[in-house]
């Protein structure tokens, strides 16, 4: 980038938002685009200087489908709020967290300036009332990685980072990790690590696909996932099957368990409380 480069440049797409510019030691990224050469500059007839930069992939952009003005560079309230009106979204329905975060009184964090990541999880991991309810102010809260613009390739393994949800006595963390599900193709996922709760929440850690990521917003970057962060609502033979699809930590395990102990395997479907010590894959 030139000097004058900062964390963010303006795109010449009318009503796009910023292209987030991240240095690593590996070398310069836009939003999750790696710069592969360049600078290479020309000059104008007039003298101006022009660069190019040569990127290894698309920039996807976040642009109404209709000449809007007002959908134009949205942050991620507008974004959420007008989600269907955006190509980049893919047809999938965001509606029921929108709401929820409003009636608990976050929607203040999806307007919050300079770069931050959101996490936003789909209507349908929000159809049961139970899950829908379990998203409190500090739950929503555990969305949001504040003054961070990750993207997914530019997250680094067993990196941790703070969420908007941090207060006393309560500490909710988020990771994301580049995985190998159980039909071999590579998925993201998003992990909620939540490390110090009250009494109206519960210490553990969710694990979630990211099905749409890296999409750019105003202040920052949005991720949609399958599921919602910091809420505990699965048995433990749900969270098994779900960290053997995504290729986690407990994926070995849980092939041989299964295999060699079938009976006892299912007897975790009955959903009574139950311990279970389970090795890493390691």
């Amino acid at each position: 980038m030139t000097a004058e480069t900062g964390d963010s440049i303006s795109s010449e797409l009318s009503g796009h938002p910023p292209i987030w510019v991240t240095q690593r030691n590996d070398g310069t990224y836009l939003n999750d685009a790696k710069v592969i050469k360049g600078p290479m500059e020309a000059k104008t007839r007039d003298g101006s200087s022009q660069y190019l930069y040569m990127i290894d992939r698309v920039l996807e952009p976040t642009i109404p489908t209709t000449a809007d003005s007002s959908l134009f560079n949205p942050d991620a309230k507008k974004y959420l709020e007008k989600h269907s009106q955006y190509s980049i979204t893919k047809g999938r329905a965001l509606a029921n967290f929108a709401r929820r975060v409003v009636e608990v009184q976050q929607d203040f964090l999806l307007k919050s300036t300079g770069k931050n990541t959101f996490f936003i999880p789909i209507d349908e991991a929000l159809k049961k009332e139970s899950v829908k309810s379990a998203i409190t102010d500090k739950v929503a809260a555990g969305h949001v990685i504040p003054n961070e613009a990750i993207f997914l390739r530019l997250a680094k393994p067993g990196d941790e980072f703070k969420t908007a949800a941090m207060a006393v006595n309560f500490e909710v963390f988020a990771s994301i990790e580049n995985r190998t599900g159980a039909d071999g193709k590579n998925i993201w996922v998003v992990q909620s690590n939540t490390k110090l709760a009250d009494a109206g929440h519960r210490t553990g850690i969710v694990q979630t696909e990211v099905l749409i990521g890296n999409i750019p917003v105003k202040n920052g970057v949005v991720h949609i996932i399958s599921k919602p962060l910091v809420v505990i609502d699965e048995t433990v033979h749900q969270t098994l099957l779900a960290d053997h699809t995504n290729g986690g930590l407990m994926q070995q395990f849980v092939s041989v368990f299964r295999d060699k102990a079938r009976d006892l395997f299912d007897d975790l479907l009955k959903g009574n409380e139950t311990t279970l010590f389970v090795p890493s894959n390691e």
